[in-house]
């Protein structure tokens, strides 16, 4: 018989702080969530943000211009729930 008080399962947590969805440094967390890499999330609009950016774009079918566009923002935020 196992001990009720043991569990049965042990899970390792990273918690972490995610910016506004509506921020560039959210959307580049977002995306590197959703296996798109954005490199550092720092804010930073730069060659591995555009790459990432371009990643989801081709990934769901949108014009692949690496901009971060409002069209995009929404598209992560409903594919991220938030």
């Amino acid at each position: 018989d196992e001990d009720p008080e043991t569990p049965s399962h042990h899970y390792d947590v990273k918690l972490s702080y995610l910016d506004a969805a509506d921020s560039l440094a959210g959307l580049q967390g977002r995306l590197n969530a959703l296996g798109f890499d954005c490199g550092v999330v720092d804010g930073i609009y730069g060659k591995q943000t555009k790459a990432g950016i371009s990643g989801y774009q081709k990934h769901k079918g949108m014009v692949v211009d690496g901009q971060a566009s409002a069209a995009v923002y929404a598209a992560v935020a409903k594919d991220y729930g938030c």
